[in-house]
């Protein structure tokens, strides 16, 4: 204002000399006007160069929303810290760190991508179509989660050096700087953290966002934090309708379901009697258990292990469990369980053995063996032998789902890096069908790291954006968009 009036008074000053001389009275008042403005200006606002004195006026600007002492106003950081390009969808892709997460069950047609970017990092959440939204991140996240609500809304979660931040359609919908663990719930209804509180103790805080509520469950000890790791999982039921706690270690393991719509948790006991003993829950009410025969000390026993589905009822408070089947299995330990994401087929893998059943009856689908049974001549106790190459080596097996596809891997004992990933899809009436069979290795000079991400097949990690070597899935450009392109499993 104040240097708009001395140009004005300039304009007028060379409008003058050119048609007439001003007057000595029109130069004072010209004067006068202009200090008269610098007083006012200097009352109101304060120091010259910015600075205001709010002491000295006793006004606030009634648009500005008044922070602690010890909060930067977001002005302040924005005139900090410039606002970074958004990258463009050809630089995206060239990127090396580019990383995609990719969304389960309704969530299985979305993937969240981050690139590195200044010192922070640059997301977007994309689709079959395009880019949903998009953001910025304090860091690069060293977690990343993806939900999506019946409506087509997309929640997206990250975590980073303790701090959580989840955003919803753009818009965050929870921060925090000291969370210990968090998830959101593959259908988007709803997102838990656990809290740390004074001492050893911890919170579960579940925000249901079909009901609008939340709801807070006093972990007490429970959980425990060890490093960076906790003393227990914490994942959703099939069903989403409970957040499990389950502890990692222990000869009798107190697991609790929080309900996400609230009230009183349930807890289910099982007791590990062998170190070789696994559990995998589906809800409180449904779980499925492999116990070892026998003591590892030459017992007739020692390659078989009981494979369970137990049911509970719950109603009246009370607790009521019971086999629904069961059935002998032989492998060499440890065995490792896994439920298909619909919850219909069951996966138990050995050192050289996968079988796969069917989680209503128990019935066999699928089965592959690398090994042979028979009997020591000696005793006639039973024995097995490991299929083995031409120099004594063990050849491997393992086995996951990826969503409700089977992957069978095979390698060689101690040559990880090299090997077969077969590809299944199943079915009640006809069992496994291959779909695919594909070699795997690692190329030379490439990086342990590298060679994980275009290789990983949990869905919970992050991996490479465009190159995936077992996975049909990638970003890419249509149209000069982002994009995203699944597989069919």
């Amino acid at each position: 204002m104040i240097l708009e009036q001395l140009e004005w008074v300039s304009v007028c000053a060379t409008g003058a000399r050119e048609d007439r001389i001003v007057s000595g009275r029109a130069w004072l008042l010209a004067i006068l006007s202009v200090g008269a403005s610098l007083a006012a200006w200097w009352i109101l606002v304060g120091k010259p160069g910015g600075e205001t004195n709010p002491e000295n006026t006793g006004l606030r600007d009634p648009t500005t929303t008044e922070l602690p002492a010890e909060v930067e106003s977001p002005a302040t950081v924005a005139a900090d810290q410039p606002t970074p390009v958004v990258p463009t969808a050809e630089a995206v892709l060239a990127d090396p760190q580019c990383r995609m997460v990719v969304g389960q069950r309704t969530a299985s047609d979305t993937a969240l991508v981050y690139v590195p970017l200044g010192d922070g990092a640059w997301f977007a959440v994309v689709n079959t179509f395009g880019v949903v939204f998009d953001g910025t991140l304090p860091s690069v996240p060293e977690r990343a989660v993806v939900g999506k609500r019946p409506d087509g809304t997309i929640l997206a979660g990250f975590g980073f050096e303790g701090e959580v931040r989840i955003v919803h359609d753009g818009s965050v919908i929870y921060e925090f700087d000291d969370v210990w663990s968090f998830d959101i719930a593959a259908d988007g209804s709803s997102f838990f953290v656990v809290e740390p509180l004074a001492g050893d103790a911890s919170r579960l805080v579940v925000r249901n966002l079909e009901l609008r509520e939340e709801h807070h469950f006093d972990l007490g000890t429970a959980v425990e934090r060890r490093g960076r790791r906790l003393s227990a999982d914490l994942t959703y039921s099939g069903g989403f309708d409970e957040v499990s706690v389950r502890p990692s270690r222990g000869k009798v393991r107190s697991n609790r379901f929080y309900p996400v719509h609230g009230g009183d948790h349930r807890q289910v006991d099982v007791e590990y009697a062998n170190n070789g003993d696994v559990a995998v829950f589906e809800s409180s009410d449904v779980s499925y258990h492999a116990y070892y025969q026998g003591d590892r000390r030459g017992s007739a026993f020692r390659y078989i292990w009981r494979v369970v589905k137990v049911q509970r009822d719950f109603d009246g408070g009370a607790k009521r469990a019971n086999e629904a089947w069961g059935l002998d299995l032989t492998a060499i330990g440890p065995l490792s369980m896994q439920l298909s994401a619909d919850g219909a087929w069951l996966v138990v893998s050995g050192f050289v053995t996968v079988h796969v059943f069917d989680t209503a009856d128990g019935a066999s689908v699928f089965t592959r063996a690398n090994m042979d049974t028979g009997y020591r001549v000696s005793d006639r106790v039973p024995a097995i032998s490991p299929h083995r190459d031409r120099r004594g080596r063990t050849q491997r097996l393992s086995a996951r789902f990826v969503g409700n596809r089977l992957f069978v891997r095979g390698w060689t004992d101690g040559n990880r890096d090299v090997g077969v990933v077969e590809k299944f899809d199943l079915a009640r009436n006809s069992g496994a069908r291959s779909i695919e069979s594909l070699e795997v290795g690692k190329a030379t000079g490439e990086s342990e790291q590298t060679f994980t991400l275009r290789t990983v097949l949990d869905p919970g990690s992050p991996t490479a954006c465009t190159d995936h070597t077992i996975l049909d899935r990638r970003i890419l450009i249509r149209d000069g968009r982002l994009a995203y392109r699944r597989d069919a499993g």
